[in-house]
């Protein structure tokens, strides 16, 4: 099992080279990175400088597998706005990261970003969308994941997020798991899991504070996905400034653990 942390969880750049050799020895072996914690305003952010990331953090012993926060400080995507030309630009430099750092899933979640307002047919607009950003993403070998939100006005729940991807039919868009919106829809998971498996999964509690300090048994959750043959990455989702990476690191450690343990 690939266990990864999001780079959310960092104050800044310094601190995540603090951590990391802490959450190696906690058994993290890969990080999702949000870029604009590396790249302040995506100021910089291009294939050289995501080749050079990534050789830093391979020295380190860590892997990239996917990004998130793909449209952060990004306020003119909208994706039910009359310009859609600024998306495909965004997502060719989404590409570039995404291969430099040999990323392989691109999460999207960006509830504000897709208001659908006063649109008459979001569900085709969206899927015709989507299905031009995969296109545009495909050659760089990585999947464009949309991760179900409840708070959002549009996709709230994993088996909608799943039947959007269904409508897209494109080899490089998909749904993304979180554990924290499937809590919050009710679903059950083995069903969610028989439809369609996701290519990423997000461990998060609500609120992202840290893995055991929320209500959603983590462990349930590994153990759930496995059963049902998924074989990609675990990434905990914890956002800075809402956990103590003491008690972080030790709640890591122990799920990581289990988990191995009961496989």
């Amino acid at each position: 099992m690939l266990f990864a942390i999001s780079t959310l969880a960092f104050a800044d750049p310094a601190e995540e080279a603090a951590l990391l050799p802490l959450l190696k020895r906690a058994g993290v072996d890969a990080l999702e990175v949000a870029p604009t914690k590396r790249w302040p305003r995506w100021a910089g952010a291009d294939l050289a400088s995501a080749k050079r990331y990534r050789e830093a953090l391979l020295s380190a012993g860590f892997r990239v597998t996917a990004l998130q926060s793909i449209v952060f400080e990004q306020p003119q995507l909208q994706l039910f706005g009359a310009d859609f030309a600024p998306w495909l630009a965004h997502f060719q430099t989404l590409s570039e990261i995404a291969e430099g750092l040999g990323a392989r899933t691109l999460v999207f979640g960006a509830p504000q970003q897709r208001d659908p307002g006063d649109c008459a047919e979001p569900l085709a607009l969206a899927a015709e969308r989507f299905r031009a950003l995969a296109t545009q993403l495909q050659a760089s070998g990585a999947v464009l994941a949309l991760e179900p939100v409840p708070e959002s006005r549009f996709i709230q729940t994993p088996a909608q997020a799943q039947q959007l991807a269904a409508s897209v039919a494109h080899p490089a868009f998909d749904w993304h798991f979180d554990s924290a919106a499937w809590a919050q829809s009710g679903a059950d998971l083995g069903a969610l899991l028989a439809v369609r498996l996701p290519p990423h999964a997000h461990l998060s509690q609500p609120q992202l504070v840290g893995p055991l300090s929320g209500p959603v048994d983590l462990l349930e959750v590994i153990l759930k996905l496995r059963t049902h043959g998924y074989a990609q990455a675990f990434s905990f989702e914890i956002l800075s400034g809402r956990h103590h990476w003491p008690t972080t690191l030790d709640s890591i450690e122990r799920l990581i653990g289990a988990a191995r343990d009961a496989s």
